[in-house]
Order: C-alpha cells, then structure tokens, then sequence
C-alpha cells in the first residue's frame, strides 16, 4: 500500500475522531507533515477510535497500545505502513443451536448478582434529554429497530443443566411508557420516580427483560428518554454506540431515507463463544495470563488505604449517597495538556499520576494499588457490537519523595500499557487462580476511571438535539469509591462516588481539592519531586 494512501487514511481517522483545529486537519494530509501525536491530545479512547477507523479504512490492524507509545505522525505512517492487512477473520459466528456460554464477564456478573439483596444494583439507568419536537411514534420504531439489531438487548440468561445459557428471543416492537411532568414537579425528580419504580422489573435474569425505556413529555419541545440497561448487556462503550445509531436511524426516517448502518457480522454472543475458547482455562492465553499478574503482585505487602475514610461505620446512612463533583477550571486543562506534548502522556494518564502522587503523600505506602476499567473491544471485528465488554483490573504503582512527576508519569503509562495487555480475566476468577498459587490479589479500595467526555455530549440529528441528562451514580461499588473525570460541552469536573458508610464527603472534598493544587503545581512545574508537592 502506498505511503500516500496509509497517510490519507491515518488523517482520516483523526479528523473524524479527534476535535482538531483547522490548520492542524489540513497539515495531517501533507506528505511532510510530522506533527508530533501528543499536540493532538489524544486520549486512550481516541486512540481506540483511531485504531477502528484506519481498520476500517484500509483493513490494517493496529493495537491502541501501539499507538499511544508513538511520538509523531510519521512514525504511525510508518508503523501502519509495514503491517499487512488484516488475517481472515478470527471470530466467526457460533452455532445457535447449541447452548451459548456467557462470557467472562457476564458470568462474573451472573455470580455476583445471585448473592444481592437488592438484585437491581447492577440495573443502569440513563435520562436523555431531547430538545425539539420529537415524534414519538418515529423514536419508538428506531428503538424497536436497535433491538432487533443487536441480539443482546433481547437476550436473557436461564439455567442449563445448573448453569446460565444466553437464551436469545424474536425482536418484539418497542412500546416505550409515555408520562408526563405532573403540576410543577422538577423533570428530573419526576423521571427517578419512574426508575425506581421501573429498576427492579429490569433485574430477572432468567425471564427479563433487561432494557427497558420510556419517555417524560415536560413539553411539546422538551422530553426525556429513560433507559433501564442492565449491567449484564450494557457498558459504557454501548452507550456511545446506542446513541450514534439512534440519532442515524431517526434523521433517515425523517428524511425518508434508508438507514446506512454497518452490517452486523457478528452478535455479542459469537464474541462470548470465542472468548470462552480462546481463554479456556486449560489454554495457554490463560496461562500466561494469570502468570503475568502472579508475578505483578507477589510483592505487594498490604491494601491501599484511603485518607477520607470515617474512623468506623457510620450506620444508617444510605451507601449510595456519597458523590462530590469538583469543577475544573479551563486554564488547568490547558497547562496539563501542554504537558501531553512534552511528555506524550494521555490526559488520563497525567489525572491518575497526580492521584498516585496525592495518595502517596497522604498514606505513605510505597506500594499503591488502584483499579482501573478496562475494555475487551480490542479486536476489530468487536466495534459495533452493544454489550458487556468491560474488566476491573488492579494497577500497582510505586511512588517515593525523589521522583519526579514527570517521571511517575512515565511510570503509570507503562504501567497501564502492560496491565491492559493482560486484562482479559475477570477480577474475581484471577483472584480464585492466584490463591492457588498462595498468592493474595490486593483488594481494590478506590477505580480510577477512564473519561468518556464528549462522546457521550450533544449530539444533533433531524430536527432534533439530544444531551446526556444523568447518569445514575452506581449502586453496587464493592470497592467503595470510584474517581472519574468528566468532559462535556468542553467543561471538566472531577466526580467522586463513594460509599457514605465507609468515607466522609468532607474529607473527600478536602482530597479534590488538595488534587486540584497538586496538578495545578505540576501544571506549572513538572520537574518537581513528588516529595516537593507536600502542602
């Protein structure tokens, strides 16, 4: 393939990706052009996206971890350029008249949800809000034609022989509730009535169903879109997909058009056949796998633990009520992207440092343990699939008073890199293959989690507008606490959910903040120690 052909397909990629200044979209196609990777602010997701597109462009495969480790445009022309198109494809269709196994994942959720009081914790809720004058007849048959379009969505997961199958059923049509705002009462108050009203029929695994939606007129130009997605279907990748493929089938059925979606090759539950076979415990994946993280964490001597945790359990207190939401002013943002372009970390990476180095300073343990979500969608053939590809996996990282915050960077992405290779294997069954080996999987007390900022942002289609409203905080967090950032409309806040039991929200605050000064310092600064950055 000509250099010419590679170049016009990277740049292809990024300018449908990334949010790029015009002069920077026009040079990307210039034949001398060598921007370096790190001033187009590129984050892991991106480079997810990224890898998608130029597979999809001129079927060359590329792994997002290649990518982030690049410093210019030329060395991924050239990288991209020395690779052959991709292999036949190594996930094909299994036979749906045997039992389908869940995945790796699903199982685990399976397992988890069979000892819950509440068996709707893992039941995620979504509002939407839709401005304009919304046919509701029109949304109706693109939900109905999602659902028919993704086997997933109407799959349900009964016992076999004493284990759960994946039962998949006939696409029914979508009849979504429609209420109303009653009198003055708030929109938003109004639509989590109807979910906790709702959760619970969205949490029978064996009968189902497992996603659910309505719809809140407050007016003729305003309404919302509540969906009930449980956690065994869904992750937050899907979402992403959910609504680009919404608005592409309301603006043809408004246009009277045909709707142009990529064809569905391949369903969910080819991805959990294949898995359960490529990473068949007795396989040498696996093996190496659990090899990997045995060595990973043989040293590490005790738990995490979190500054802003209560002297004991405060009794009585609802666990799922603990947030704190920190706003981040633009002018940060600025500073620590302009370190991305020294140092070539991601955004998120240069977050979760200054986190390492905040905890360090304020528990003095050498060895930190934080998780971190991870995505299984790094085949190719697994972009447009909805479902759960999600893993928790536990990051280990050292830090001391003499290294520099550059330096840490350093080490967190390579740290992340390597984990995220070997990120297949579910948290709990890793657990189980390391206590054979007399080795203790260090609890997770606190996820870092990877933004999804803009993808999840406005997004306008037909005559219509459509913005995430809410998300409803988690209600399962068996590590307790969960940090993640949040980019919408250009704005980023730091969000914080915990469980109020087990931590004050005032120490948590005072922890957001000290994290704000210690990246403003280093925003600055990035030569500092960390053993500098005490306040």
């Amino acid at each position: 393939m000509s250099e010419h052909a590679v170049r016009a397909a990277i740049a292809d990629a990024f300018c449908k990706v990334v949010k790029l200044k015009p002069e920077q979209a026009s040079r990307l196609h210039d034949s001398d052009c060598d921007m370096q990777l790190a001033d187009l602010a590129i984050d892991s997701l991106d480079a997810l996206e990224i890898c998608m597109e130029i597979e999809t462009n001129i079927g060359i495969e590329l792994d997002p971890a290649e990518l982030v480790t690049l410093d210019t445009i030329n060395e991924l022309v050239r990288l991209v350029g020395s690779k052959d198109r991709r292999a036949a494809a190594s996930i094909v269709c299994a036979s749906r008249d045997k039992p389908i196994p869940l995945s790796l994942a699903q199982e685990s959720i399976w397992t988890i949800c069979q000892d819950l009081v509440d068996p709707s914790r893992y039941v995620l809720s979504m509002i939407d809000k839709i401005e304009g004058p919304l046919d509701i007849a029109m949304l109706a048959d693109c939900l109905g034609s999602l659902i028919s379009r993704h086997e997933i969505l109407r799959t349900t997961f009964p016992l076999l022989d004493g284990r759960p199958i994946q039962m998949i059923h006939p696409a029914k049509k979508v009849v979504p509730p429609v209420f109303s705002v009653v009198d003055d009462e708030d929109p938003e108050q109004a639509a989590r009535r109807i979910i906790e009203v709702e959760r619970l029929s969205v949490s029978d695994l064996t009968n189902g169903p497992l996603a659910k939606f309505a719809v809140m007129r407050i007016s003729e130009q305003e309404h919302l879109l509540i969906r009930l997605i449980h956690h065994m279907v869904w992750d937050g990748w899907s979402s992403k997909m959910f609504l680009d493929e919404l608005s592409s089938l309301y603006e043809a059925a408004y246009l009277g058009k045909p709707t142009v979606l990529p064809e569905m090759k391949l369903q969910y539950a080819d991805y959990a056949a294949w898995q359960r076979a490529v990473f068949d415990p007795a396989g040498q994946a696996y093996h190496d796998a659990v090899a990997w993280w045995a060595t990973y964490f043989e040293d590490v001597r005790s738990p995490t633990e979190l500054p802003f945790k209560r002297p004991e359990v405060l009794a009585g207190v609802d666990p799922c009520a603990g947030r704190v939401v920190r706003s981040i002013e633009a002018g940060l943002i600025e500073r620590l992207n302009g370190l991305r372009g020294s140092g070539g970390a991601t955004f998120y990476r240069i977050w979760l440092a200054g986190f390492v180095a905040l905890l360090w300073l304020e528990t003095n343990c050498s060895n930190l343990i934080i998780g971190s979500y991870v995505t299984g969608r790094r085949h190719w053939q697994l972009r447009n699939i909805i479902g759960d590809f999600s893993n928790t996996i536990a990051l280990k990282f050292e830090c001391d008073a003499d290294i520099s915050f550059k330096e840490l960077t350093s080490q967190v992405d390579a740290t992340v890199a390597e984990a995220e290779s070997y990120s297949e294997i579910p948290l709990d069954k890793l657990s189980a293959e390391l206590q054979k080996r007399n080795i203790v999987t260090p609890p997770i007390k606190v996820i870092f989690a990877a933004p999804l900022g803009d993808r999840l942002g406005e997004k306008r289609f037909a005559n219509l507008r459509i913005n995430r409203y809410r998300t409803q905080k988690p209600l399962y967090m068996p590590w307790g606490c969960t940090f993640e950032l949040r980019e919408q409309d250009g704005e980023y806040r730091c969000v914080m959910d915990f469980d109020a039991e087990l931590y004050d929200p005032s120490l948590v605050q005072i922890f957001m903040d000290r994290l704000h000064k210690l990246l403003n310092a280093v925003s600055h600064h990035p030569e500092l120690t960390v053993g500098e950055l005490r306040f």
